[in-house]
């Protein structure tokens, strides 16, 4: 099912930043103070995608950084309440692109080894999985380095 029609996927303004602060605590269990997601999404080449709905306002968004023709996926986070509605696919679908906008050649990005509906779903997209990093998470997790080339 795909997500409702009332939905909008655009840049980022200054009144996304509690909603994204509250998203990236919950769906990505960061530990980061509001100063923090302040100061990361105001960081240099950043890429932010965010998923809106006119009804509920901020339910998912995309973070990463380019430069020249590199970029890299840092974050993507949907609301629970609204995973296997599309809503990822859409969001990472309209990240590659802006990112392919922007210059990019190449898409990077890394993901813990036990998240299978993410890697799933990066490679029904096209990314490739690349590398490892091992023991990279705090509980000890692998992480797996996924590279997707842009034409």
């Amino acid at each position: 099912m795909s997500a409702p029609s009332q939905t909008v996927i655009r840049g980022f303004i200054p009144s996304d930043i509690n909603p994204i602060h509250a998203l990236s605590l919950d769906a990505l269990s960061l530990t980061r103070t509001l100063s923090e997601t302040h100061h990361t999404l105001m960081g240099r080449n950043q890429v932010i995608r965010v998923f809106a709905s006119q009804t509920e306002g901020v339910v998912g968004y995309a973070l990463g950084w380019q430069a020249k023709d590199m970029a890299e996926l840092t974050e993507i986070a949907i609301r629970t309440d609204w995973k296997g509605r599309g809503a990822g696919r859409q969001l990472l679908n309209d990240f590659v692109q802006q990112t392919r906008l922007l210059g990019a050649g190449t898409v990077d990005l890394d993901v813990k080894d036990s998240n299978h509906i993410a890697i799933g779903l990066y490679e029904s997209i096209g990314f490739a999985k690349v590398g490892i990093r091992t023991k990279y998470y705090r509980d000890g997790a692998d992480a797996y380095l996924y590279s997707l080339e842009l034409s």
